[in-house]
């Protein structure tokens, strides 16, 4: 089986758009609350990114407070993480 390395960053894209449209949160406000920096935020959402790399969703998802598969469908989260160490889903301060 062939594994990704990356999610598709049109899935996070549509997702940061609908919580952006609710009117309540900024780009810039959601970018930092994820510690990513508005610019990169912004060339995700305009379709710039296209892939995520899976230490870029992991935290992200940590910042959120999610899984992967809370964002993305469940298949292909499973395929892009076959075999990335577990560990990384370990919480150090849990």
């Amino acid at each position: 089986m062939t594994t990704e390395q990356s999610l598709p960053a049109s899935t996070f894209a549509h997702e940061v758009l609908a919580l952006l449209a609710q009117g309540d949160l900024t780009l810039t406000a959601f970018a930092h609350s994820i510690d990513v920096t508005p610019a990169w935020l912004e060339r995700v959402v305009a379709g710039e990114i296209t892939e995520l790399p899976l230490l870029t969703v992991l935290g992200i998802c940590r910042k959120l407070r999610l899984l992967p598969d809370d964002i993305w469908d469940g298949e292909t989260v499973a395929r892009a993480f076959a075999d990335f160490p577990g560990a990384a889903f370990l919480d150090p301060d849990g």
